[in-house]
């Protein structure tokens, strides 16, 4: 009997053990099935969401909906994928999927005024009634005490009196800012500091019809600013200049000035040269964050990653985000007041055509020989106009090409209605 209850357990215990094999060996390639759905399905995501932004990138459509529409079909094939994953774990996708959808029901009852405003928006970024920068004129219903109430109508779209715009890889044409007046370019003295950059900036300004005035700032911590103001001088003449200081309040009291009721300053610079400091300090309190900059190459963080409109008093300041690259494109005109030293110059050259090399009666080889013309500056002139006419006569090229895939597809759906 002992013998016999021995055998018994025995095969009881091989039973067992070879049915958690089996089970074990069931979950271990359910498992294994749904890490590698899992891993080829982020594959796929990952091509899929370049797929879409390269087909995005290569249409004239606004940027904010080519990131709504990026990271919609992101979100969407991760969802798909999360429930592929569910459904190889061996867990019944329908129910959740019910879940899911009751989920979604009961979220839309309950925040069906966030989503009517989310329709909105959609629909302003999809038909692009407006965009961003635009002065809109808008009525809204106002209380016995005649504060307004409830949402606005927006019942027209003012003209812009001036746009700042910069070439962009993916985007074609960048807009910076817009209806502003007067537009603080805003430089350290320090490591970071840049004539040619604040050419780029003086000509993208100019040519997008404001009022650009240099910003020295940091004047604290620099032992020597006439070297600075000599290298601003030499290449920018033409423009006003104000050397401040945060942190003493020097030549603050003279940037004040341009703080007119009804004015829009907008400020450009590159990370740390103190835009969102200058902010602060002009107000006469803290409304940006700041932060410090490397003390390695006086090269700052970006503590402002977005551009914001700041209202006080009546008067607009529109902060940037740091440009440390800002390309020119379409600048011919503000190129031409940048430099306009030098453009008059070349009016008194003997010949019309004249390429200021080895011509006799080159007024502009002349002035650079007396000293009247920097050749640095002369440089930069000759470099940013190449640089500008390459990306003008890339940029019309590309307007052209989408103007005629456009008319090649209005052609070909005429021809499959007919």
């Amino acid at each position: 009997m002992v013998l016999l209850a021995a055998v018994e357990a025995s095969s009881k215990l091989e039973e067992a053990i070879r049915s958690l094999v089996e089970h074990g060996s069931q979950l271990g390639f359910t498992i294994i099935k749904a890490l590698i759905v899992f891993l080829v399905g982020r594959l796929v995501i990952n091509l899929l969401n370049k797929l879409v932004r390269k087909i995005l990138s290569k249409r004239d459509i606004d940027p904010s909906v080519k990131t709504f529409v990026g990271s919609l079909v992101n979100v969407s094939l991760t969802i798909l994928l999360i429930i592929s994953v569910v459904g190889a774990l061996g867990v019944q996708t329908t129910s959740f999927a019910a879940l899911l959808a009751s989920a979604g029901v009961a979220v839309g009852m309950a925040l069906s005024g966030n989503l009517s405003n989310f329709a909105g928006g959609l629909i302003i970024l999809l038909f692009k009634p407006y965009k961003v920068g635009d002065y809109i004129e808008a009525e809204f219903e106002t209380s016995p005490v005649g504060k307004p109430v409830g949402d606005a109508r927006i019942v027209s779209i003012l003209p812009r009196k001036s746009l700042i715009t910069r070439p962009e890889y993916r985007v074609g044409t960048q807009n910076m800012a817009a209806n502003v007046d007067i537009c603080f370019l805003v430089v350290s003295a320090n490591a970071d500091f840049s004539v040619n950059r604040i050419a780029r900036y003086a000509s993208a300004v100019l040519q997008g019809g404001s009022k650009p005035v240099v910003v020295l700032t940091k004047a604290d911590l620099c032992s020597d600013l006439s070297e600075y103001m000599h290298r601003i001088n030499e290449i920018c003449g033409n423009i006003q200049m104000h050397c401040v200081s945060s942190k003493t309040g020097v030549g603050i009291d003279e940037l004040r000035q341009y703080l007119v009721p009804g004015t829009t300053i907008g400020l450009f610079g590159s990370s740390g040269v103190g835009k969102s400091t200058l902010i602060n300090t002009l107000l006469g309190r803290e409304i940006m964050r700041t932060g410090d900059i490397r003390e390695k190459d006086d090269k700052g963080r970006h503590t402002t990653t977005h551009r914001q409109l700041i209202e006080a008093d009546g008067v607009f300041l529109a902060d940037t985000p740091g440009m440390r690259e800002f390309g020119i494109c379409e600048a011919e005109e503000g190129l031409h007041e940048v430099f306009r030293d030098i453009e008059e110059t070349a009016r008194q050259c003997r010949f019309r055509n004249c390429t200021h090399k080895n011509e006799p009666g080159c007024a502009v080889r002349q002035a650079i020989e007396d000293g009247v013309l920097s050749q640095k500056q002369y440089d930069l002139y000759l470099a940013l106009q190449a640089e500008n006419s390459v990306r003008t006569a890339s940029e019309k090229r590309a307007q052209k090409n989408k103007k005629m895939i456009g008319i090649s597809k209005k052609r070909k759906e005429l021809r499959n209605n007919h």
